[in-house]
């Protein structure tokens, strides 16, 4: 299945026509890869780590965002961490062979720009601080080079995302070390950030870093009125806080919108709730996701966004076995038959906390005025 994600969505460019497959900018791959070739399709193909979720939703799917119009050329490249950042980043990670060589990969068409990373932890010793350091150094040094410095969302997958690593978590060192690109680029980690997810990927798989940016087009950063925003998160979730906003609201060419909202799951203010009931954390992910569309309405300026049950979900499930209480949560939530569980993708993750056992993202559209 492909599931079409439209950043323009001008009265020359219509997702549903020929020339949506000429406009492909990123085609993230979601679970095991099927035969349905998503790097033919114009764009870069990007394999996620995540295994799907036998089972569930349609199965193993490509999300495509589409970007300029389909007579636009399409640039795409890649530069080596090497060329983007050696002569920036000085810590020894940058300077192994193995790392030094990574290429970032990028499409660019029109306004918009689409890049990919996938780092091997090639010394662990380094740790994964340093390994998000130079994925995100060498993702803004591309930004900045291509002419792209808005970025509308991050997609981040890591192994290992609760394992300890040196007396810290995982997941709070890749904070670390994704703040310390922000600081290094002058990019606002705090408040302002983009939207973004991360998830914990399978033992060996790389770090793997995607980024969707604009020339022009800057989204509206969105906060959840039931939680504290991440990057205000105490220091009890780790001695820097996570750099993304709740969502990302994006004012399209045609007058309608689009919302990136971010992983999203079972917190209120900054505390986990619902400890080891994966029922209860999904009808609590749901009530934020809601709260979070409602925060774009107020902000959409007249523009419209669709209904939760509308949405485009991908859905991260930490044990396989919970997939079923979850699929039934979701029921009572959206209603049964709602177009967001037909197109849903289901994938098996570890989440951010290891007292958290699911996590929502999505893409919720609007029409555009009459």
């Amino acid at each position: 299945m492909i599931r079409l994600h439209d950043l323009d969505l001008s009265a020359t460019s219509n997702p549903a026509s020929h020339g949506a497959a000429a406009r492909v900018l990123l085609a993230q791959r979601l679970g095991q890869p099927t035969g349905e070739g998503a790097a033919s399709q114009g764009g870069s193909a990007m394999d996620c780590a995540l295994p799907l979720l036998a089972g569930q939703g349609v199965g193993a799917a490509s999300d495509h965002w589409l970007g300029g119009d389909a007579d636009q050329p399409t640039h795409t490249g890649e530069t080596t961490v090497a060329e983007l950042i050696g002569a920036v980043i000085t810590h020894p990670a940058a300077r192994h062979p193995a790392i030094a060589s990574t290429t970032v990969r990028w499409c660019q068409r029109g306004d918009w720009l689409a890049a990919a990373i996938d780092l091997p932890e090639a010394d662990e010793g380094e740790g994964l601080q340093a390994l998000a350091d130079v994925a995100y150094g060498a993702l803004f040094a591309l930004l900045h080079a291509r002419g792209t410095p808005h970025v509308l969302r991050f997609w981040n997958y890591l192994a290992r995302i609760n394992e300890d690593a040196g007396g810290l978590e995982r997941y709070r060192r890749f904070n670390r070390g994704r703040q310390d690109a922000f600081a290094r680029a002058r990019r606002n980690a705090l408040e302002g950030s983009p939207a973004a997810s991360a998830v914990g990927s399978p033992a060996g798989a790389p770090l793997q870093v995607r980024v969707i940016a604009s020339a022009s087009r800057a989204s509206l950063p969105v906060e959840n009125p039931r939680q504290v925003s991440a990057y205000h998160y105490p220091s009890a979730y780790g001695p820097v806080a996570p750099s993304f906003s709740r969502a990302a609201l994006l004012p399209r060419a045609d007058g309608g919108a689009l919302l990136a909202i971010s992983g999203t799951a079972s917190i209120l203010g900054h505390a986990t709730v619902h400890v080891g009931d994966v029922r209860a954390q999904t009808h609590e992910a749901c009530r934020n996701l809601q709260a979070v569309l409602a925060a774009a309405r107020a902000q959409a300026a007249g523009r419209t966004l669709a209904d939760l049950r509308d949405a485009c979900l991908t859905i991260y499930v930490r044990h396989p076995q919970d997939a079923p209480a979850v699929a039934a949560a979701l029921a009572e939530q959206l209603g049964e038959g709602a177009p967001a569980l037909a197109t849903a993708v289901w994938l098996q993750a570890d989440i951010c906390r290891d007292d958290l056992l699911v996590e929502i993202e999505g893409v919720v559209n609007g029409a555009a005025p009459g």
